[in-house]
């Protein structure tokens, strides 16, 4: 089987780390960065997020990454929830996510997160009980998006988590054993965090060469009817209402793609 997709990708990524001065970077480091920037590309996250999301270190319960998004933004600690406007019509993401650079899917990282996901997910479990089993890094995350789930669940805002798991397989290759693993993973997170959708997503160097081409939406254009009306309010903040065709805002809402 030819392997263009992971010979192409190598030299995506040394580009990658080349353009964004990462030369002091361990091989393994540079592809957690790489892949979470193009899994979360959507959401236009610079390395500095990715970096502060990083937990991969002794006791990482098999985690990698661990990145928690309000509002399209990314969430540093507890105190910025002070000002976020959690609402009813709020996204909350949460990416969990592991980053090998081997080129085959292992079982071992879905064993893993089938004996810690349990443990993360069970608010009972506190500082101690969690410092025992997990690194301070992960203890911090796990704290935070235990109160950032409170919040969501106060306001009724969409809470979405998606797993993933990136390697350097040419194309996705699992065994049903893998697949089991997985759905037993998404099932467990599904009956602890009841109304949320949970995902979990692989990427092989196909997937990842893909999220790398598809380039980011700076801005939308919203065609108008006629001239919008301006509106004033206090301190001179502005708004501006118009017209539309409803086929001009189903184009702007959707993704062509999907």
């Amino acid at each position: 089987m030819s392997a263009n997709n992971r010979v192409v990708l190598d030299s995506c990524i040394d580009a990658f780390k080349k353009d964004n001065e990462l030369a002091g970077l361990s091989d393994p480091d540079t592809f957690e960065i790489f892949t979470n920037l193009q899994i979360t590309k959507d959401n236009d996250l610079d390395i500095s997020d990715i970096e502060h999301s990083i937990v991969d270190e002794g006791k990482d319960g098999g985690i990698d990454s661990f990145i928690i998004l309000a509002n399209n933004e990314y969430v540093y600690t507890i105190e910025d929830l002070a000002d976020i406007d959690f609402a009813e019509n709020s996204i909350v993401k949460v990416y969990i996510s592991q980053s090998k650079i081997e080129t085959t899917f292992g079982e071992g990282a879905f064993d893993k997160l089938n004996i810690s996901m349990p443990v993360i997910l069970d608010f009972e479990k506190q500082g101690s009980a969690l410092s025992e089993r997990f690194n301070d890094d992960l203890v911090e995350k796990i704290l935070l998006f235990r109160a950032v789930w409170e919040k969501a669940i106060i306001k009724s805002c969409t809470v979405r988590i998606t797993y993933s798991y990136s390697c350097k397989a040419n194309e996705i290759k699992i065994n049903e054993t893998i697949e089991s693993k997985r759905k037993q993973i998404i099932g467990m997170t599904e009956q602890h965090l009841n109304g949320a959708s949970i995902t979990f997503d692989l990427y092989s160097a196909k997937e990842l060469l893909g999220l790398y081409r598809k380039k980011k939406v700076d801005s939308l254009v919203l065609k108008l009817k006629e001239n919008p009306v301006s509106i004033k309010f206090k301190n001179n903040d502005y708004c501006h209402i118009g017209a539309v065709s409803l086929k001009d805002y189903h184009d702007l809402i959707v993704d062509a793609e999907n």
